[in-house]
């Protein structure tokens, strides 16, 4: 039997050995990051007040100018952590491919508080497993499938814009309603009818719960969870979430309930390549007790009902506000549709959507130039080593930005200039690989990337076969703030004219 001073002996000896394994790790990562080229932030005292003056709507254009004085990476330590960003195509497309390094950086913290670990925010072998439960509910069919309903909303939307008869209009809250109403009917299989009540209380907790999480992860202080949980944004926080969950716990709870019927009923299908989103999860956990817990089926309920909304309702947002500026560019979608459609009112089809040729290249564009998701970031778990040799050593975070690499002139000549040509067959195929990516990339690219193009079109495609659409809010002079989701620093206010009331005036 080992004596008392064997006992701590032995302690003592593994917890120095544990720390003197920590040192050489960080004297390692040292060393590679003084190596690394680019530019090196020294993170002082005096810099991080710095940081704190600038204003929010000033954050992208300081790192846009950053950026494009570095050739390479942009690099800092910060509290004996490491942080390296990147922009150059070729290491994007080092990193991103990797099947090693998935793990999202320390930046996604915050947000578990409030998604947890679902697909966005998991890494390893659970974000491998459910990532291969999860792909077959985004399968074409299940798309084909979810048409009508995004059909249907995207009508609702386009009247209550018809009906404004030219005034100006804040669209950005009308159109995260329908994005809400779409991702609730087709992936949770529940209809809820947001946009009969444009005062939802769930939308609101959203914005408030990506301002709080920013500004905690932003404000170096509040980095540390011990300081933030005596601020008033932690107890402020703490309410959203429950209400969120609350929530989104009662989207679950109706359709697990619909789905035993349907079940009953023999009115269910199956196929997993034709089931809808939760259905798959409330399947899997019937068949194999245990794979989703209540609290799993959350997580994941929770992640794709904001990024299946948000993110879709911001590009909708900003691609309309550019065809409003963009007289000649909405004039020749118009033309397309007038090709496609003709004088018919009918819904749109899936072999539509294939003959949107020009709406989608300005769909691409507006997402160059307002990425709906404009950073990402991961955190080595292994050495990455670029295309030059450049080591960036295990244990750092990489900063993916997309924003400044959509808008840089090395990638894009005349980079803040709305060009959809750039995204014509031609120019695809001359494109910089990686130097594109609205949706990620690589094993850990968007999921439901088909389904929001499908959705963009459908929406964007409606709106304009009954509105002609004028500016008020000028898209070049518009500042954007740092969200989990990029938004504008005002809101975004256009004028619709129904076509079919200028038609009969005429």
């Amino acid at each position: 039997m080992l004596s008392i001073t064997t006992l701590i002996s032995t302690a003592i000896i593994l917890l120095i050995f544990s720390n003197f394994t920590k040192i050489i790790k960080f004297i390692r990562r040292f060393y590679l990051y003084q190596k690394l080229p680019g530019i090196r932030i020294a993170v002082s005292t005096k810099f991080m007040f710095k940081l704190l003056k600038i204003k929010e709507n000033e954050l992208f254009d300081t790192l846009q100018k950053l950026f494009e004085a570095s050739t390479e990476t942009v690099s800092a330590m910060m509290f004996f952590r490491f942080y390296t960003a990147i922009m150059r195509p070729k290491a994007l497309e080092k990193l991103l491919t990797s099947n090693v390094n998935i793990t999202k950086g320390d930046q996604y913290n915050a947000v578990k508080k409030w998604l947890n670990e679902g697909l966005l925010t998991s890494g390893g072998e659970k974000w491998r497993r459910r990532r291969k439960i999860l792909t077959p509910t985004f399968h074409f069919k299940i798309l084909q499938d979810s048409l009508h309903v995004i059909n249907r909303n995207a009508q609702i939307l386009s009247e209550k814009f018809s009906k404004t008869g030219g005034a100006i209009f804040e669209i950005e809250n009308y159109v995260t309603l329908c994005t809400l109403d779409i991702i609730c009917e087709t992936a949770m299989g529940v209809k809820l009818d947001f946009q009969k009540d444009k005062a939802v209380e769930y939308v609101q907790d959203i914005k408030r719960a990506c301002q709080i999480l920013i500004k905690k992860e932003v404000t170096f202080w509040l980095q540390s969870d011990l300081i933030f949980r005596f601020t008033s944004y932690y107890s402020e926080l703490k309410q959203i979430i429950g209400r969120l969950h609350a929530f989104t716990d009662k989207v679950i709870a109706n359709r697990k309930v619909a789905f035993q019927k349907l079940k009953e009923q023999n009115k269910l299908n199956e196929d997993k390549k034709r089931m809808a989103f939760l259905d798959c999860l409330i399947d899997t956990e019937l068949k194999e007790p245990g794979t989703f817990t209540d609290l799993d089926m959350r997580e994941e309920v929770d992640t794709f009902m904001f990024e299946g909304h948000d993110t879709t309702a911001t590009a909708i947002t900003f691609c309309l506000l550019v065809l409003a500026g963009e007289k000649a560019v909405q004039e020749k979608v118009v033309e397309e549709l007038n090709r496609i459609f003709g004088e018919s009112d009918r819904p749109v089809t899936t072999e539509d959507l294939h003959e949107m040729k020009y709406l989608e290249m300005v769909i691409k564009e507006t997402l160059r130039l307002f990425p709906s998701v404009p950073y990402i970031s991961r955190y080595s778990t292994e050495d990455l080593v670029l295309e030059d040799g450049t080591i960036i050593p295990e244990g750092t975070n990489l900063g993916i930005f997309i924003y400044v690499t959509h808008r840089h002139a090395d990638f894009y000549p005349n980079p803040l200039n709305f060009d959809p040509e750039r995204f014509n067959e031609e120019n695809s195929k001359k494109r910089i690989p990686f130097s594109y990516i609205p949706f990620s990339a690589g094993p850990r690219n968007c999921i439901g990337q088909k389904f929001a193009m499908m959705e963009l079109k459908t929406i964007i495609s409606t709106i304009l076969r009954n509105n002609r659409l004028e500016s008020v809010t000028n898209w070049k002079e518009l500042k954007l703030i740092p969200r989990i989701v990029l938004k504008p620093d005002k809101p975004i206010k256009i004028r619709f004219f129904s076509r079919k009331n200028e038609s009969v005036s005429k």
